[in-house]
C-alpha cells in the first residue's frame, strides 16, 4: 500500500495511485463490501476493457438513490421502477401509466415482432 502525504491519495497494488483511492489487481475483484461477520457481500471487477461487473454474494442488485430505480435478480431479471420482477424484463408498478415509450418513429407507429412468431404487429 502506498499513500502519498502531499497528493492524498492511496494506492493499494500500485505505486502510482491516480485517484483519493486507486486499488490495481488484474485477476481478482478489486473491491469488497463487506456486511457484518464477513459471509455477505459485493464484489466490483474492472476488466482490462473498463468494463465494470458487479458479483453481489445474495445473487441481487439494486440500483437507485433511496429508492430502487433498476433491479436486477440473481434470475436474469431486470426491473425499472419495479424491485420484484417476475419476468426478463418487467417495466413500471402497479399504477403507473405509461410504462414506456418509444421515440424517433416518423410514422407514429411501433412494431413488435415475437422471435418465434411469424409476421409482426404494428400498432
Amino acid at each position: 500500500m502506498l499513500w502519498q502525504p502531499y497528493g492524498g491519495f492511496v494506492g493499494i497494488g500500485t505505486t502510482d495511485p491516480a485517484r483519493k483511492l486507486d486499488i490495481l489487481d488484474a485477476g481478482n475483484p478489486q473491491l469488497r463490501l463487506t456486511y457484518t461477520d464477513g459471509s455477505v457481500y459485493s464484489d466490483f471487477q474492472v476488466d482490462s476493457s473498463g468494463n465494470l461487473t458487479l458479483l453481489p454474494s445474495g445473487g441481487n442488485t439494486t440500483l437507485g438513490s433511496g429508492t430502487e430505480v433498476l433491479t436486477v435478480l440473481a434470475t436474469g431479471n431486470v426491473g425499472i421502477g419495479n424491485t420484484a420482477p417476475g419476468v426478463l424484463l418487467d417495466l413500471g408498478s402497479a399504477g403507473t401509466n405509461g410504462v414506456l415509450r418509444f421515440n424517433g418513429s416518423t410514422s407514429g407507429n411501433v412494431t413488435f415482432q415475437a422471435a418465434a412468431a411469424a409476421g409482426t404487429s404494428t400498432y
